[in-house]
């Protein structure tokens, strides 16, 4: 553990001040964002957003063809963007039945990144509930 004083001054000596301070001032606007995605957003964007959060280290934007893996269990997810595991597993059902993902025993992949992109980015498809859940047409 490197004490205060310290720090402050390994980080003068070595001239990364302002580095360090636009890291810290990016990991707090993006935690306000996140913040206000879990107060305002529908459910099933925000389940599509945090699949992208959790594929873009892992993608090329060049390769939409590529699947996309995510090694977390749906409890693991659901606690990332604010849902009880159920209200998850529907919202999962609905990317399913679109083709946009696939799931197994603690993974999810990712099947079609632009589609979910176009959900995570659109309000339309993101205030459609689940399947389930949708008056029947009959």
């Amino acid at each position: 553990m490197l004490p205060a004083e310290r720090f402050r001054r390994v980080i003068s000596e070595s001239g990364l001040h302002d580095r360090v301070l636009r890291h810290i001032l990016a990991r707090n606007r993006e935690g306000d964002a996140l913040c206000a995605e879990l107060v305002v957003s529908p459910t099933l964007q925000r389940v599509a957003r945090a699949l992208l959060r959790h594929t873009w280290a892992w993608t090329n934007d060049n390769d939409v063809q590529q699947i996309a893996t995510v090694g977390l269990t749906q409890y693991e997810l659901a606690l990332s963007v604010g849902l009880s595991r159920s209200a998850l597993a529907a919202d999962l059902a609905e990317l399913r039945r679109r083709g946009l993902i696939s799931t197994g025993r603690r993974r999810i992949e990712i099947r079609d990144l632009p589609g979910l992109r176009g959900i995570s980015n659109s309000d339309r498809d993101a205030e459609q509930p689940p399947s389930a859940e949708r008056p029947s047409a009959d």
